[in-house]
């Protein structure tokens, strides 16, 4: 006979069925579907089948536990609330069963063995949820199954909703997360204290034996946050002046990570551009960071460059590591420009003599003067400068004219800082009494960093008033008058007439110092005519036989060579006049002139 409780009234139900079987078989098993009519002849026979029932009590069957997460799967760390509910259902229309516990099972994924690495008794009141300085572990945090009565009537349903609080700073350095296996396990016995259920639903990470019922397991997960860092980068200055200059740099990292990844280690600090292993804080590789800690170091280092170059950028960067071995790197940046010093020059203007004499009316008079220009470039400043132009508002374009040095044209010279150098330049003036020369000139130049540079400079010079001067000299002129009496017998003609051997009766006969001109003259207020050749005189007694003619000696003025004018004619140097008969023939005769001037 089997005894059950088919009509699940408490009571034991014996099912009987007494028969023969001429066969050797076993067909009364619970396999069987017609087992509660025991043997089952496979000929007829006499039989006896009943059921009776009796007051023997049944031990109610184990429900099954049913738990669901009604939150989300997965919070990041340092962890957070799921919530549950959980609830199982009486099976047995006729018996209570009794919770003698209600535990939540929790350990962590991949599971070693049992026991389970945090329970949690939900028969007991909530706690707060954890702070700060709370250790790693589940905690209690809403509860409503505490409240619930113990006792599950027949068909009765047990149901509560509880919250845990997971907390996990230190997750796997691997996968970089925590799964957290959860299981209740619900601990249940009779009206005789007897359990029910024997742990058969229980994963064998658990501690569980008889009156144990678990429910499925469930995963939850602690995501990894990383950890952070800021680093900033200052300079106490934001520009220098070329060619540079030093700058100190202060270097500031800062732990932005959760206390839960904190205290974070410095791996590396670095600087582009320099090294900072000297520089002087708490900067360095190696150390530890807190929740808002700060490491402060500072290095001061030379910038050089030119204006014009682009700003002198460098970069620092950290890296720093948490608990789990993650990383987090930051970088920031200062910019150094490189300002101007400007460049200036400057220009003097010299005149050599400034003060010269008129030069009155004759276009031909000018006065010469010297121009010393001076250039110099301000020692102050740091940049070479090229001149390009030295223009004068009188004298035009000078650049290739001064030569510096009496060598280099200006328009080729590059002049170092403090440099001084000059040139002279010469000129020819022009001007009246009271009248001032006034001229400007500009140099023009551009710096090493293409910034122009200019200076101006004027000078004057005076003209002088001259009194007039005059010279005086004396001029005579010589009127010679020349008496020829024919005294033969015949007519003759004036064949010639010389005085120092020069033949008078040609036209402007220059001498030294003086000239013969045979153009006639007035002597003693009378006019006599110019000597003519060929002048006939007739012969002598007849009336005609004298001829009277003139010409004039000129003198130059102011002639300082008396010599040429002081003379005396005679022998050879007379005045000798020339006749001839008709037949050709030639006669001579001579006057003895003496000569004296005195000026």
């Amino acid at each position: 006979m089997l005894c059950v409780d088919n009509d699940e009234d408490g009571r034991a139900d014996f099912s009987y069925c007494a028969a023969w079987d001429n066969i050797e078989r076993n067909n009364c098993t619970v396999e069987d579907a017609n087992f509660s009519s025991g043997q089952i002849p496979n000929t007829k026979s006499k039989c006896n089948c009943d059921t009776f029932n009796i007051d023997l009590f049944i031990r109610p069957n184990p429900p099954a536990i049913n738990k669901q997460l009604v939150s989300a799967s997965s919070v990041s760390e340092p962890g957070g609330k799921f919530d549950y509910t959980v609830s199982f259902t009486n099976p047995s229309t006729a018996s209570s069963l009794f919770v003698t516990s209600l535990i939540d099972e929790v350990s962590v994924v991949p599971v070693s063995s049992a026991p389970a690495d945090y329970s949690v008794n939900l028969l007991l009141p909530p706690v707060s949820t954890p702070t700060q300085s709370d250790s790693d572990g589940v905690y209690l945090v809403a509860n409503t199954c505490h409240t619930q009565p113990t006792e599950v009537v027949p068909s009765a349903t047990f149901s509560c909703a509880f919250s845990v609080y997971i907390k996990d700073i230190d997750l796997d350095n691997t996968t970089k997360t925590e799964v957290y296996r959860d299981v209740v396990n619900v601990g249940l016995a009779d009206k005789n204290n007897e359990p029910v259920g024997d742990g058969s639903t229980c994963p064998t990470w658990l501690s569980s034996g008889n009156g144990s019922n678990c429910s499925a397991p469930i995963d939850v997960t602690i995501t990894n946050v990383m950890p952070s860092v800021s680093i900033l980068k200052e300079g106490n200055v934001a520009a220098v002046t070329e060619p540079g200059g030093q700058v100190t740099y202060t270097v500031t990292v800062t732990n932005t990570s959760a206390y839960f990844d904190s205290p974070v280690s410095i791996d590396v600090l670095s600087d582009n551009l320099f090294d900072v292993t000297s520089g002087k804080g708490t900067c360095t590789t190696g150390g530890t960071l807190n929740v808002g800690e700060q490491a402060v170091c500072t290095y001061t280092k030379n910038i050089t460059g030119n204006f014009g170059d682009e700003a002198i950028i460098n970069t620092a960067s950290v890296t720093i590591s948490d608990n789990e071995g993650d990383t987090a790197s930051g970088s920031n940046s200062h910019a150094v420009a490189i300002l101007d010093v400007p460049s200036s020059i400057s220009l003097t203007k010299q005149a050599t003599p400034n003060s010269v004499p008129e030069t009155g009316d004759d276009p031909s008079v000018v006065r010469a003067v010297d121009y010393t220009f001076t250039i110099s470039v301000n020692s102050s400043g740091v940049d070479t400068v090229t001149f390009s132009s030295l223009l004068d508002d009188k004298f035009g374009e000078l650049a290739d004219e001064c030569l510096v040095g009496g060598v280099t044209k200006l328009s080729e010279y590059v002049a170092n800082p403090g440099d001084v150098f000059s040139c002279v330049i010469s000129r020819n003036l022009q001007g009246n009494a009271g009248d001032s020369h006034i001229n400007k000139a500009d140099v023009k130049g551009v710096d090493a960093d293409g910034q122009n540079v200019m200076a101006v400079a004027t000078e004057t010079v005076n003209f002088t008033d001259l009194p007039p001067t005059i010279d005086l000299a004396f001029a005579p002129r010589i009127v010679v008058v020349l008496q020829i009496k024919n005294t033969s017998i015949e007519d003759v003609q004036l064949a010639g007439l010389t005085l120092f051997d020069q033949n008078v009766l040609e036209a402007d006969l220059v001498d030294d110092g003086f000239t013969f001109r045979n153009v006639g003259g007035v002597y003693n207020e009378v006019a006599y005519p110019a000597c003519q050749l060929n002048q006939t005189i007739q012969y002598a007694g007849s009336g005609s036989d004298t001829y009277l003619c003139a010409f004039v000696i000129d003198f130059v003025a102011g002639l300082d060579d008396v010599s040429a004018v002081n003379f005396d004619a005679n022998a050879g140097n007379a005045v000798v006049a020339t006749v001839k008969d008709e037949q050709g023939n030639m006669v001579s005769g001579n006057v003895t002139v003496q000569l004296v001037t005195q000026e």
